[in-house]
């Protein structure tokens, strides 16, 4: 019974709605605007259809949405606070952002500081580069979750000058790093566990729902199967 079409953060405002419903939504949005003397900035205005059914997404392709007398951009994917949300509902263009983040972090570390010792470059390295932002929402079954622990693991060998090939078991007991997917997983089941003991009944039932009900179709009930 709960209408979970307006979602707020701040000033930025994400609507979710079928076709005719989403005009509706922008009409009270363009009569909100008139009449409290706000401004919808049309050019930072997206619109994304978000269905695993590309052939859904296609069929609404020359639909067409408009603020303030201005048509709405469509794209396939845009970064929202941080994440970056595509028109697949796959967490792929998130992680893979992530990732060129975390080479770009690791790679100005090495520069800046090749001259510390090892313990100092994993000290900085703990602190700049490895907030693993949004992966409390990642899909455990994303391939591209490979690659990011790849680029992880590559980054501790570069800063302790080990080879290609040193085993991966290994470097959690050398950095003193907790391994990279366990850290991903504790991420996950620490948002699952706030969000159980949220006062919000709606969070509560969102978070029911994904665990103990959708399960192996909810990004949360993929969290908890190998966590448990």
């Amino acid at each position: 019974g709960w209408f979970l079409g307006a979602l707020a953060y701040a000033d930025d405002v994400t609507l979710l709605a079928p076709p005719a419903a989403m005009r509706r939504m922008l009409a009270v949005c363009e009569n909100f605007a008139a009449k409290y003397q706000v401004v919808f900035n049309d050019n930072k205005s997206k619109c994304a259809f978000a269905s695993r059914r590309l052939s859904y997404c296609s069929s609404f392709k020359y639909a067409s949405f408009c603020i303030g007398g201005n048509n709405i951009e469509f794209v396939t994917q845009w970064p929202h606070l941080g994440h970056v949300i595509n028109s697949r509902l796959t967490d792929d263009d998130d992680i893979s952002n992530r990732r060129g983040s975390l080479i770009g972090q690791a790679n100005s570390l090495l520069c800046s500081f090749a001259c510390l010792d090892p313990i100092s470059k994993i000290r900085l390295f703990q602190s700049y580069c490895c907030s693993h932002y949004g992966c409390e929402l990642w899909d455990l079954s994303c391939a591209k979750l490979d690659d990011y622990c790849s680029s992880w693991r590559k980054a501790l060998r570069r800063l302790w000058d080990l080879p290609y090939d040193f085993r991966s078991d290994y470097l959690a007991v050398i950095s003193g790093c907790t391994p990279i997917y366990n850290e991903i997983c504790r991420c996950g089941i620490n948002l699952i566990a706030d969000c159980f003991n949220s006062e919000s009944n709606m969070i509560n039932f969102l978070m029911n729902r994904g665990v103990f009900y959708a399960r192996s179709s909810s990004v949360f009930g993929k969290t908890v199967a190998p966590c448990s």
